[in-house]
């Protein structure tokens, strides 16, 4: 199975109900650049956590969901890849490019709003 799907790729998965779209960058760059709509948010110093048991992308990858991660660029999005594959999950993908080469393929962004500090 190929671990890095073009754009096309991606949007041809994304919100079908067995795939799940998560994006590894940090807060302040979802808050800035925005995000692909339905994405889960997992920063990628957080992921080890995310992955084992209890954890959210665990959880879904055990009820049969395949992992579409997604970054800035590709580097941290196809570490996370790498990740899962060692966890177990065989399944797991990246958006080649990430964000930037969604936005300049034409994908749709959604704002995210900053959170609220108090």
């Amino acid at each position: 199975m190929r671990r890095e799907l073009s754009c096309a790729e991606a949007r041809a998965l994304i919100g079908r109900p067995d795939v799940l779209l998560v994006d590894v960058r940090d807060t302040a760059e979802r808050e800035r650049d925005g995000a692909i709509p339905g994405a889960v948010h997992a920063p990628i110093a957080l992921l080890a956590a995310q992955l084992r048991p209890g954890g959210t992308l665990h959880e879904a990858a055990m009820n049969g969901r395949r992992l579409l991660f997604y970054c800035a660029g590709g580097p941290r999005s196809a570490r996370a890849v790498e990740a899962a594959t060692a966890t177990g999950f065989t399944g797991a993908c990246h958006i080649e490019g990430g964000i930037r080469a969604w936005y300049n393929n034409g994908g749709r962004i959604e704002r995210i709003e900053p959170a609220d500090p108090s």
